[in-house]
């Protein structure tokens, strides 16, 4: 799965909303429109891009994609890419 997939798909429009006002970037539009903002400024770093949620958001993508929600920010991160983000062979 693409990062552009995987938060437009298990992120809410709101958290989205929120990162984006937070680094002074659209505020509007379609959650993709959203979402490509993002990626463009974070050059589609999926490290980098997750970072900026909370704890809280991160939780969320994990309970969704079937992985512990439990550790901190960074553990939460590995689990993401790993399942989701890694690419396949």
């Amino acid at each position: 799965m693409s990062l552009a997939s995987l938060l437009e798909t298990h992120v809410k429009k709101d958290d989205l909303l929120k990162v984006n006002k937070g680094l002074g970037i659209q505020a509007r539009g379609t959650k993709a429109e959203l979402t490509k903002a993002l990626l463009a400024v974070t050059d589609s770093s999926p490290t980098r891009t997750l970072t900026l949620f909370n704890k809280e958001v991160l939780q969320q993508i994990c309970r969704k994609i079937g992985s512990s929600p439990t550790g901190t920010k960074e553990q939460l991160i590995k689990r993401i890419y790993s399942k989701e983000l890694r690419p396949r062979k």
